[in-house]
C-alpha cells in the first residue's frame, strides 16, 4: 500500500466520523462511535498498525496524518457532547 493510499483511507475515516456524529443523539451512541474509530480495534487505530510497514521519512509524513485525523475525531466528539449537555439543560430549563 502507497503513503498516498493510507493518508487517503484516513481523511475517509475522519470525514465517516465527522457524517455519523451529526446524526448520533445520545452520548452512548457518541462514545460507541469514537470507539468503532479510535478504540483499541477501531478503524483508525487498525490503519494506524500499518504504518511500521513504512519508511521513517513516510512514517512521520503519515504520523502527522493520523494525529490530525484523530485530533479532528476528539474534537467532534467534544463539541457533539457539549452540544447535546447544551441541549439537555435547555430542556431541563423549559420543565421548570
Amino acid at each position: 500500500m502507497a503513503t498516498s493510499d493510507l493518508v487517503r483511507q484516513l481523511e475517509a475515516l475522519g470525514a465517516e466520523f465527522a457524517r455519523t456524529a451529526g446524526a448520533s443523539s445520545s452520548e452512548q451512541d457518541i462514545r460507541a462511535l469514537q470507539a468503532r474509530f479510535l478504540g483499541k480495534k477501531g478503524s483508525v487505530s487498525l490503519l494506524m498498525k500499518q504504518m511500521g510497514a513504512f519508511p521513517p521519512e513516510a512514517r512521520r509524513e503519515l504520523g502527522a496524518v493520523f494525529n490530525r485525523v484523530k485530533e479532528s475525531i476528539e474534537g467532534e466528539v467534544a463539541r457533539r457532547l457539549d452540544q447535546l449537555q447544551g441541549a439537555a439543560a435547555a430542556a431541563d430549563l423549559g420543565r421548570s
